[in-house]
């Protein structure tokens, strides 16, 4: 009986042994989430200021009469969600009428008179929004904008020979027009740091002028990120 214990202990003790040496299953790990996010989903609540700069090319009418330009502009927004926007833009334009165009005008003035400059300025005062789409990056964001403005348009001219006055009335020149208006855009932000970043883009503007003001504006710009605390 004694030895029967003494083997059944013995038994026991292996068991336990062997039991301790077996490697134990480590439970799987969780993957990782591929979810795509907003690239700058992390300055939701935060307001960003943005200069750009831009390269104008008009369109319809006003490609008839127009050459390109350039733009200046000035933007500030604040983050609703990791993938919205709202902001607020002005801007600055300027392109240079066409030689078709200069030449049509000179043929109305006396003889011998000539036009040397006739600019087209346009200032844009615009709300707008902005959607940021997923990427998987946390640093890029793809986005598609759009917004409803005031467009105020003036052109000038100057020349030779002719009165001012009869140049204004060739060109159209001398007064001002101001026309709501909207924009359509696309492009790419791109985050360097938490605070600084740039953005590249393209909007297509059109003002509900007679004949309509519209063009293209292809631009590039900063964007400085402040946090509201929220």
């Amino acid at each position: 009986m004694k030895k029967l214990v003494v083997l059944a202990a013995v038994f026991m003790l292996f068991g336990a042994l062997a039991a301790q040496a077996a490697p134990r299953k480590q439970s799987p790990k969780p993957r990782a989430s591929r979810t795509p996010v907003s690239g700058l989903a992390q300055h939701k609540g935060w307001i960003a200021i943005m200069p750009k700069l831009g390269f104008v090319v008009p369109t319809g009418d006003y490609g008839d009469i127009s050459g390109s330009g350039f733009r200046f502009q000035g933007a500030a927004e604040y983050y609703l969600r990791s993938d919205w926007t709202i902001g607020v833009s002005t801007a600055w334009a300027q392109t240079g009428a066409s030689d078709d165009s200069k030449t049509a005008a000179e043929a109305t003035l006396p003889a011998g008179s000539t036009i040397s400059s006739w600019k087209f300025r346009t200032m844009q005062f615009s709300g707008y929004a902005r959607h940021l789409f997923p990427t998987s990056s946390p640093k890029i964001s793809p986005y598609v904008s759009g917004g409803l403005g005031i467009y105020n348009t003036k052109s000038s001219a100057e020349g030779t020979v002719a009165t001012q006055q009869e140049i204004d009335a060739a060109t159209g020149s001398g007064s001002g027009e101001t026309n709501l208006g909207f924009n359509l855009g696309g492009g790419m932000m791109m985050a360097l740091t938490p605070t600084v970043g740039f953005n590249v883009g393209m909007t297509y503007h059109n003002a509900f002028s007679d004949p309509a003001t519209n063009y293209f504006v292809f631009n590039g710009g900063m964007n400085f990120f402040f946090n509201t605390g929220r």
